[in-house]
């Protein structure tokens, strides 16, 4: 092929490719595109729904969980419902009394100064609040709380709970467990209890599941010392002078 020929081919050839239109602008290229449009929308449709769809999903999760926690917290406040209390009795009904719940520790100063407050305010309003007393005890009191709860088995928790916090100082300095066993064998002489069967409690941990329970609830609920008081489900944290404890009573007895 010549040098013209071929100039004359590629001129030709130039031709016909202006004459032939780009694929995107051919019927079916055309056609695809518009699918493919199409389908990014319905893509970008369906992704948003999906979205849209797993956030009210995990918000109502969420809203399930916040009511699940708060029933959760009641509960672990109340524990079995089986702790001494003080003031308003239980009565089954549905207008139960305003209760208070301590989580306590009989090594605690604060809570041997709380102790006293509580029980001029269980007097004073024994009709219309309920005071309940829960054990959060260290390593060095879990003997006195079987203490306390050995005298209950003889119906004088109280008794024995007053006894050791007033003689809190005293009992601070007694480490070996031993000594604090007959410590405590010598004011159950004093409160007259069965002192055979009161040591027998005491040696048995008769009681020392209710009291980790207890411990186990308040560290379910986070509590950082002691006293923690719950009020309607409601954490206050340390001790309360007599005329903060009345007055928060009477402002949620005023709600009620």
């Amino acid at each position: 092929m010549s040098i013209s020929d071929r100039i004359e081919y590629a001129k030709m050839k130039a031709r016909h490719q202006k004459e032939l239109p780009p694929w995107h602008k051919k019927w079916w290229g055309v056609l695809i595109i518009t699918l493919a449009i199409l389908l990014f929308i319905l893509v970008f449709l369906a992704v948003f729904y999906i979205f849209d769809e797993v956030k009210k999903i995990q918000e109502e999760e969420l809203r399930n969980s916040i009511i699940i926690t708060a029933e959760d917290k009641l509960k672990l406040i109340e524990g079995n419902n089986d702790n001494y209390y003080l003031g308003a009795p239980k009565t089954g009904l549905s207008s139960e009394p305003l209760v208070i719940t301590n989580f306590s520790n009989f090594s605690c100063v604060y809570s041997a100064k709380i102790s006293k407050t509580i029980r001029e305010a269980a007097k004073e309003f024994e009709a219309d609040v309920r005071f309940v007393y829960r054990d959060y005890p260290s390593p060095d009191s879990i003997v006195l709380s079987l203490g306390a709860r050995c005298a209950g088995e003889q119906g004088k928790f109280w008794e024995m709970h007053d006894f050791i916090f007033e003689l809190q100082e005293d009992l601070a300095i007694v480490i070996d467990e031993a000594e604090k066993k007959y410590a405590l064998e010598q004011m159950a002489e004093i409160l007259e209890l069965d002192v055979e069967r009161f040591n027998k409690c005491v040696e048995d941990k008769k009681y020392l599941n209710q009291i980790r329970k207890d411990y186990e609830d308040g560290e379910k609920l986070k509590i950082k010392g002691t006293p923690t008081w719950f009020v309607n489900g409601l954490e206050i944290t340390g001790g309360l002078s007599r005329e903060n404890l009345i007055e928060l009573i009477l402002g949620l007895k005023n709600l009620n």
